[in-house]
């Protein structure tokens, strides 16, 4: 046995990787389909991990499931030996602490197309211990709480997606990706070391769809100004403390093809506009202190629009919107903790817009007062507060499940009476 841990009991010297395994298979972590789906005779990926389990205990007469590693004391180096495998595909690495070192550059040979090491004990200066550059064939690489240290290392031209995310050694300057036609999908995340300005030259990406950055302090620039390409796809930005100003003037109804939006913790000033890509399907702003104004009215001509979601934004004002400025297909909205004031919208019938929403999230807007609309009780398209969940707490939250009706008289404090002997429990006050 090569390595004396369970599920690793499979990788027996002399035996072939592709059926030496149990049952005839490949051993553990090895893959030997192609592409199409087909079974060869070559090693056409490897992933190395260490694997959990799930173990049940009992205390107090319950089962409590404990999630372990079946082992931490995988420790080794990555040597040349994998050139032998001429058509080895994709290598994994991950979950390995113990695992040193840096990725050999005789590796280049192998013709990878997917390269992951995450959660390892790996690392070095990246010029030496990732040199991913000469990697011919590589479409997708991921690099992500390792012990990297140095400069983002240079990428193929040809790679189509790239995440860089929690490598909190390197140091230096934002990548620009600069000559990267093919590359489609960026995620940076907790990369505190680097520093300086959005760069321009992402907005020059031909084919980039979906940009991810997280957490990222040493990012600077104007929000309103930052550069985004024609076809982006999904534009998700969080913790950027230093990327201030307005909306991006970037994202806006002249993008075809967005679909996703997610901003959240930035010190985002100002309004969101009316106009935003008629293609997008989800909207997310959440925890945006400096954001002011109200329901833009352009958004009910959003018809692809799915997710909403408005949170935690106090400066985010203004009544409910009536069934009208509502997106005719939303299926979840969730307004929750914002500033919003007033009665509640009766024109959100069961046969308007309660009729298509799986969920309706309300709680936190101090204003909001007044009775619930008979119209959201009938019983075409009910409504639940969310016992089932256990969340008989500070909030209201509707989904359309089981007749209600009562009387809200604060959704920051709320006191449910039932109108019927056989409405659902209770419910109390909900906070102070």
């Amino acid at each position: 046995m090569l390595v004396d841990v369970p599920y690793w009991s499979s990788w027996q010297a002399g035996s072939d990787p592709c059926t030496g395994g149990t049952d005839g298979g490949p051993w553990y972590g090895v893959d030997c389909t192609d592409n199409n789906g087909r079974e060869t005779a070559n090693v056409q990926g490897l992933t190395l991990d260490n694997p959990t389990v799930d173990s049940v205990v009992v205390k107090q007469g319950k089962g409590v499931i404990t999630t372990y590693r079946l082992s931490d004391k995988l420790t080794f180096t990555l040597g040349a030996g994998l050139t032998g495998l001429k058509q080895l595909k994709y290598l994994s690495i991950s979950n390995l602490p113990l695992v040193t070192g840096g990725l050999p550059a005789s590796y280049k040979t192998l013709g990878l197309l997917r390269l992951e090491i995450s959660n390892t004990g790996m690392g070095g200066d990246t010029k030496t211990a990732l040199p991913v550059s000469t990697f011919s064939k590589l479409l997708e690489l991921y690099i992500d709480n390792n012990k990297f240290t140095g400069i983002l290392p240079a990428l193929p031209q040809q790679l189509e997606r790239v995440q860089f995310t929690n490598e909190r050694l390197l140091t230096g300057a934002f990548p620009t990706f600069a000559n990267m036609p093919s590359l489609t999908a960026i995620e940076l995340g907790n990369l505190q070391g680097l520093t300086g300005t959005w760069p321009t030259t992402w907005g020059a990406l031909p084919a980039l769809q979906d940009l991810i950055v997280h957490s990222m302090r040493g990012l600077t620039g104007d929000l309103s100004k930052i550069a985004l390409p024609a076809n982006i796809g999904k534009l998700d930005l969080d913790s950027i403390p230093k990327l201030t100003g307005a909306w991006p003037s970037a994202v806006n109804n002249k993008l075809k093809k967005m679909y996703q939006i997610s901003i959240s913790n930035l010190p985002l000033t100002g309004s969101v506009p009316a106009a935003l890509p008629a293609s997008l399907n989800s909207l997310s702003l959440n925890k945006l202190p400096k954001l002011a104004g109200k329901w833009p009215a352009g958004w009910s001509g959003l018809k692809q629009l799915q997710e909403l979601a408005i949170t935690n934004n106090p400066g985010f004002t203004g009544a409910l919107p009536e069934l009208a400025q509502l997106p005719p297909n939303v299926v979840s909205l969730d307004l929750s903790g914002n500033g919003l004031a007033g009665p509640l919208p009766a024109s959100w019938s069961s046969k308007g817009a309660l009729a298509g929403l799986r969920s309706v999230a309300l709680f936190g807007n101090t204003g909001l007062k007044g009775a619930i609309p008979s119209q959201w009780s009938a019983s075409t398209s009910p409504l639940y507060y969310n016992e089932d969940l256990g969340a008989i707490g500070p909030d209201l939250f509707l989904k359309p499940t089981t007749a209600v009706c009562g009387i809200v008289k604060n959704l920051n404090a709320l006191e449910y009476v039932p109108k019927t002997p056989n409405s659902p429990k209770t419910l109390k006050t909900l906070g102070t």
